[in-house]
């Protein structure tokens, strides 16, 4: 019974070690998951197999064998914990770096949007619209260009850029000098957009099978960047007075 026991005692000091190993290796949640239910799982937890071998122990050693298990048990439970903050923080530092303002990003903005819906749209009718909308809002002299893109609840989805109205197509640091200026997302309704809003509902409303639709979005900010020439949008949340009252209605 005593080998029974050192052994017990190094399967502890091997565990422990094959955990330091593993933890440091993980790199995503479901890898903490797993990593969770290899020493830790009910069913088939190594830890757990090993306290549900204290009952073959004699009275003399089992309450330390089970002292000592309950020890390892506590700092996996912990160091897991913290690997999960650590991920956790990670996380937040790549969602803040996405984020970041620049001359042309913020992560406050006041938003536009359209949408259309009938029988028979189609893309032509998406971009048709748009163009007419921006040359109206802008002026016919700008140019439009159309690029595929994605966003979650159309297909296909289009971004629509603008010649850059501050450096009039010439490239500058607002457009990155390219000479062009994204100013709206787009794309035609997914057809399980329809179905949701018809879930939604409790009753059919719109059928995939016959309508179809286009939607669009624009930020404010980015559309008076355009307008008035103005090279970068952290100036409207300045509280410059000196910026702001030149927009008076």
């Amino acid at each position: 019974m005593a080998n029974a026991i050192t052994e017990l005692s190094e399967r502890v000091r091997a565990l422990r070690d094959e955990f330091a190993r593993a933890v440091a290796e993980v790199r995503a949640a479901g890898d903490l998951q797993a990593l969770h239910d290899r020493f830790l799982g009910r069913r088939s937890g190594e830890l757990n197999a090993l306290l549900k071998s204290l009952g073959r122990l004699p009275d003399e050693g089992r309450r330390a064998a089970g002292q000592e298990l309950n020890a390892l048990k506590d700092e996996i439970t912990r160091r897991l914990d913290a690997a999960r903050a650590a991920l956790e923080a990670r996380g937040l530092l790549e969602r803040l770096a996405r984020e970041r303002v620049d001359i042309t990003h913020s992560p406050m903005f006041q938003q536009v949007e359209g949408l259309v819906v009938g029988r028979g749209i189609h893309l032509g009718h998406l971009k048709g619209t748009i163009e007419a909308f921006l040359h109206g809002l802008f002026g016919a002299e700008r140019a439009v260009r159309f690029r595929p893109s994605y966003f979650p609840y159309t297909e296909p989805s289009v971004e629509a850029d603008l010649t850059c109205a501050v450096c009039g197509g010439k490239g500058c640091r607002v457009c990155k000098q390219t000479g062009w200026v994204e100013i709206l997302g787009s794309g035609m309704v997914h057809p399980a957009v329809f179905e949701a809003v018809n879930a939604r509902l409790g009753r059919p409303v719109y059928d995939p099978e016959e309508v179809t639709g286009f939607a669009f979005g624009l930020g404010i900010e980015r559309v008076t960047m355009m307008r008035h020439g103005v090279d970068d949008i952290r100036l409207f949340y300045g509280n410059d007075l000196r910026f702001l009252e030149q927009f008076r209605g």
